[in-house]
């Protein structure tokens, strides 16, 4: 496929990078065969960043994102059995004042499922022409302050379990 070709070209041309690090969705990784999981890895593809948002599947489809908590942990499960590294991002605030408390304890039990080399919280940004700054405008999303996105991050990691060495990052 495009990736091998990609990896292909890499090798032989830069000879002395040995693994490459990419951006990618859960459903990317469960649309390829194991085979082709093995085969990407050997071929240095090793370590994804996975945009996670939420381990709360109403917050996940309010949001349109394509894809369920249980889909994401299959795709980390998948990732684990065949030796990848995997970075995740999570957005505090997601769910609004209205699913606060059910955004930290869904996401705090779908993190503490995995097994990220890091996770990395980032701001909720209203950005003027999305559906969601639309949706904000109508009532329809109650966006929380700082403070209270604070709070919500601390009931998830009062909730986290992490079994293996993870850093933890708040870019917000």
């Amino acid at each position: 496929g495009l990736l091998m070709y990609i990896m292909d070209l890499v090798h032989r041309n830069l000879p002395s990078v040995r693994t490459v690090s990419m951006y990618a969705r859960a459903d990317d990784v469960n649309r390829k065969s194991d085979d082709e999981l093995i085969m990407l890895n050997r071929a240095g593809i090793r370590e994804l960043h996975i945009g996670i948002e939420s381990g709360s599947d109403r917050i996940l489809k309010f949001h349109n994102k394509g894809e369920t908590a249980e889909e994401l942990k299959t795709a980390f499960d998948r990732l684990d059995r065949f030796g990848y590294f995997y970075h995740v991002t999570v957005i505090p605030g997601l769910g609004g004042r209205r699913l606060s408390h059910e955004h930290a304890v869904m996401t705090a039990k779908l993190l503490s499922s995995i097994n990220p080399v890091s996770i990395w919280c980032i701001m909720l940004k209203l950005w003027p022409g999305t559906p969601l700054y639309s949706i904000w405008e109508r009532g329809g999303f109650d966006q929380m302050t700082p403070g209270e996105v604070l709070l919500e991050e601390r009931e998830m990691l009062t909730l986290m379990d992490i079994k293996n060495p993870c850093l933890y990052t708040d870019s917000t």
